[in-house]
């Protein structure tokens, strides 16, 4: 939430957003997010030097309360990236089956059978810090450009 108009906002946000690229390199004049804005409703990321997958598509949408604006923000990981996760942690969670039902069966336990419960801890570490981390600094990054009073993360 904001004590600023809804038009104040929209400038802002016009201002704040630039085109998406399609290459990472870093500029000082790049805004520090990139995407597209229809009237009230946006669809944005944060602009960066680097790849990272885990940065959250971020849907928002203006509208306006009694006493200035308030800005909703729905942040979601890229379709692509949710659903390689959902293919690459299925993989692996067959894996650790596979992994516990044969040691069951040899009776003993190898080294190697850490190997895919490593690769699933990683995997769900990664979507879970990446995502978090870049979330937390796209909201503080929109509510600072917006001089807004950001809601906590949930």
């Amino acid at each position: 939430m904001t004590s600023l108009p809804v038009t104040e906002v929209r400038w802002r946000m016009d201002a704040v957003v630039g085109p998406r690229r399609w290459n990472t390199w870093p500029t000082r004049l790049r805004p520090p997010f990139e995407g597209t804005i229809h009237g009230d409703q946006f669809t944005v990321r944060r602009a960066i030097g680097h790849r990272n997958s885990f940065r959250p598509q971020i849907h928002g949408a203006i509208r306006a309360i009694p006493h200035g604006t308030a800005v909703d923000l729905t942040l979601r990981l890229h379709p692509s990236v949710s659903a390689f996760m959902a293919v690459w942690l299925t993989a692996v969670g067959v894996g650790c089956v596979v992994e516990v039902v044969a040691t069951i069966r040899a009776g003993s336990v190898e080294a190697f059978v850490a190997i895919p419960f490593v690769m699933f801890a990683a995997g769900v570490l990664m979507c879970l810090v990446g995502y978090r981390v870049e979330a937390t600094i796209a909201k503080r990054r929109l509510a600072e450009l917006l001089a807004a009073t950001p809601m906590p993360t949930t």
